[in-house]
């Protein structure tokens, strides 16, 4: 009798756990559907490249809707993409959709849906408590990363999806006989949408199953890709190789004097979060085109008023509170040491890389979030969902406000691109 109250209530704490974290994945699957409507058409044209925030949209757009696009050479470094861009939309006009923009709508819902389930279940599985966990869930959605980045055609939401994933693969279970198996997936999954964040797999293999193994994990989890990849080839048959010379990724470096070092360590750790004032600059690639793009990071980009700086101070302290909940918590060991490795690593690489660093940021600010919510397993539990609370209100006011200013400077960029054209 004990064992049938034992497992009917297992069963009901599975059930409502399945459905928190699907209610999590809905909210992400709208919040992507009504950003991406939000956006004007002209967002995918590709003289519109770069505008918005150096981002490129206009070609991903081409890349996720035909299979012979011209602009897949960006495999290079996002290995994989196309299997889970270009190949969801062929099956999703297979089964009779025709529309172009529907097709990438539906495909980045699915993604935005995956993506609140699975970082539901991280933070889960990180031993927050369920309230904790739906309240730092709401403030991941709420950020300038996520409200930015969700709704539009880019590398790094969905690359975020391929770690959360990884670490959720670290934490599951104890080392037996298929750990080998399970670092083995969750290096290929952080190795599949970048290469750079092949370092989440390459330190929990160390961390968890010691240097010697790691080499071995770390040499079949890049078969695996490599596999994958041979049979992506022949669906997108311009997709590059990610094995050979990177000197094309040098054009995108910077140098890293006080200034860069300045205004990148306030993107990586503050611009994700809490959008600070939006201005223009000129494009870097195309400096002789009369549009500019967005920046947060060039002046007059980049300062905060009142509110934006109150947002930031409450941000910097859940942080805080997070880094000291990493040493109380009782999450796995290897999970923790992986996601400071891999935060520090993407700083280091953000120091020198990219020109906008706001680009990149949907890729680690949910690792972000994940050591703050840690903070609620401290003392100062109350504390933290409090502030964690406070924060969401405040994003939602502040992120969709400087959203709607975005849409509104992209579209006068375009104007006067266009202008000039005529």
């Amino acid at each position: 009798m004990s064992l049938s109250i034992s497992e009917h209530t297992r069963w009901r704490t599975w059930l409502v756990e399945l459905t928190v974290s699907l209610f999590i994945g809905l909210l992400g699957c709208t919040l992507c559907v009504w950003c991406s409507r939000q956006f004007p058409l002209e967002i995918y044209d590709i003289p519109a490249m770069d505008i918005w925030f150096d981002g490129d949209s206009p070609y991903l757009f081409q890349n996720f809707t035909n299979r012979y696009s011209p602009y897949m050479n960006r495999t290079s470094v996002h290995p994989l993409y196309p299997l889970v861009s270009t190949v969801p939309v062929q099956i999703l006009r297979r089964l009779g959709v025709s529309n172009r923009l529907s097709e990438v709508r539906i495909v980045l819902g699915l993604a935005a849906a995956v993506w609140g389930c699975s970082f539901y279940a991280l933070l889960r599985v990180l031993g927050n408590k369920r309230l904790d966990a739906v309240v730092f869930s709401l403030l991941a959605l709420s950020s300038a990363s996520v409200i930015f980045w969700i709704g539009l055609p880019e590398y790094h939401f969905i690359g975020s999806i391929s770690l959360i994933l990884a670490l959720l693969l670290i934490a599951a279970g104890s080392d037996g006989r298929l750990s080998g198996v399970r670092y083995t997936v969750a290096s290929a999954l952080s190795l599949s949408m970048t290469v750079t964040n092949w370092m989440l797999g390459l330190v929990a293999a160390v961390v968890g199953q010691g240097p010697k193994r790691a080499i071995q994990i770390s040499a079949n989890a890049l078969c695996v890709v490599v596999v994958l990849w041979s049979f992506q080839k022949p669906i997108c048959p311009s997709a590059g190789f990610f094995l050979v010379s990177q000197r094309g990724e040098v054009t995108y470096m910077t140098r890293p004097n006080v200034a860069r070092l300045a205004a990148a360590s306030q993107a990586f750790f503050l611009h994700g979060m809490t959008l600070p004032a939006i201005g223009t600059t000129p494009n870097d690639w195309n400096p002789l085109e009369k549009a500019h793009r967005l920046t947060v990071q060039v002046p007059p980009g980049g300062h905060r008023n009142i509110p934006q700086g109150f947002a930031s101070v409450i941000w910097i302290s859940l942080c805080l509170l997070g880094l000291a909940g990493m040493v109380v918590s009782g999450a796995d060991k290897t999970l923790k040491i992986t996601l400071l490795v891999t935060i520090l690593g993407g700083y280091a690489l953000h120091l020198v890389y990219g020109a906008e660093v706001f680009l990149y940021s949907a890729n680690y600010l949910p690792l972000l979030v994940v050591v703050a919510s840690l903070g609620s397993q401290t003392r100062y539990r109350w504390s933290v969902l409090g502030l964690a609370t406070v924060l969401i209100a405040m994003n939602l006011v502040l992120n969709f406000a400087q959203f709607h200013r975005a849409i509104s400077l992209f579209e006068n960029q375009y104007a006067i691109f266009k202008a000039s054209r005529s």
